[in-house]
């Protein structure tokens, strides 16, 4: 007879195969209903985050990550690095959002300064902070 999997081995499972890059807790419990519990699935989480399968980029967002061969250390998969990982993790939020000020200029031609830090334009609601290594990310209010 087999044993049932934990939890972090369905996690894991679940974040090999997804085509997601950034996971919510609500989709590890819809993933994984033999282990629904929320504590249990963010105790998974953060064994997941020790091992560097998964970052945690804020308060109930994580990343898939992988080992950087050159520093040893997680590096985010998202295409686009932090930035793409926060527009996946907006997306999935159902938080409505537009490239930050800055960005915009740029983009437009208004600007030859290229946007070092990400900005997201997000409704006035919103208010996680999300970063990954020291970099945090900017969100300014507006009514988007």
């Amino acid at each position: 007879m087999r044993k049932p999997r934990t939890a972090k081995q369905q996690l894991a499972e679940l974040v090999t195969r997804s085509n997601d890059d950034v996971f919510l807790p609500r989709d590890f419990t819809r993933a994984s209903p033999d282990s629904a519990e929320y504590d249990t699935v963010l105790r998974a989480a953060r064994a997941l985050v020790r091992e560097g399968t998964l970052v945690r980029l804020g308060y109930g967002v994580y990343a898939r990550a992988r080992q950087s061969p050159i520093t040893g250390k997680p590096m985010l998969t998202a295409p686009g690095g932090l930035e793409g990982a926060v527009r996946q993790a907006l997306d999935k939020l159902k938080v409505v959002w537009q490239p930050g000020q800055a960005a915009q200029d740029y983009n437009s031609g208004r600007s030859t300064q290229i946007p070092v830090n990400a900005s997201f334009r997000v409704a006035n609601r919103f208010s996680r902070k999300i970063s990954f290594r020291g970099k945090e990310v900017v969100f300014e209010r507006s009514e988007v």
